[in-house]
């Protein structure tokens, strides 16, 4: 049985870093994470996917775009699906190590 990807949903009013260390975190066990934000939350999904491309070996694998119809009106929806890249887990010891050194 195939498990769905993790998602992690993302908004306007937290540190973008917050997301970036989420989704590392999601990595280490998981295959694939979604990445998902809510009108005014999708730059800071997209923000977080390309901190995640330059800086941790993530690769983003599709991102699917919908709008969904509320009470309220309608919504503009992104879902960016990223996975480990070849250097993924080199980089997140050579963080963690750097990390550790700084202590």
């Amino acid at each position: 049985m195939i498990e769905d990807p993790v998602e992690v949903r993302v908004s306007a009013s937290k540190s973008n870093y917050i997301y970036v260390s989420s989704v590392k975190e999601q990595l280490k066990t998981n295959d694939e994470v979604i990445l998902s934000g809510l009108g005014s939350a999708i730059i800071t999904a997209c923000i977080v996917s390309e901190i995640l491309k330059n800086t941790a070996g993530v690769e983003v694998k599709g991102i699917n775009t919908s709008i969904l119809d509320a009470d309220s009106g309608s919504k503009a929806k992104i879902q960016i699906t990223v996975a480990k890249g070849d250097k993924f887990e080199e980089l997140l010891q050579t963080a963690e190590d750097s990390d550790e050194t700084d202590e």
